[in-house]
């Protein structure tokens, strides 16, 4: 049982990764001008990657806020009623 639920988490973080890169291909495809501009302009590649990295960095800091303490209340009182 302990392989298959490790398995199983192991296919849900891939294919959360894997989202998450089709979430940013799309991101870079739909802004491919403006970064053509900025690069022009003479931005870096490291500008360039902050400004992506900002975006999703507050979606990962907000999604973080709210799934953490959800797991955290969902697990406790999943143990709490484990031995009735």
């Amino acid at each position: 049982m302990s392989s298959l639920l490790g398995f199983s988490s192991l296919v849900c973080i891939f294919i959360s990764i894997f989202g998450i890169y089709s979430l940013v291909t799309l991101a870079c495809e739909r802004r491919r001008k403006e970064i053509a501009i900025r690069k022009v302009n003479g931005a870096t590649v490291r500008n360039i990657l902050t400004l992506f990295f900002r975006e999703y960095a507050l979606l990962l800091l907000v999604s973080s806020l709210i799934a953490f303490p959800a797991a955290w209340w969902v697990m406790r009182r999943w143990i709490e009623h484990y031995n009735r």
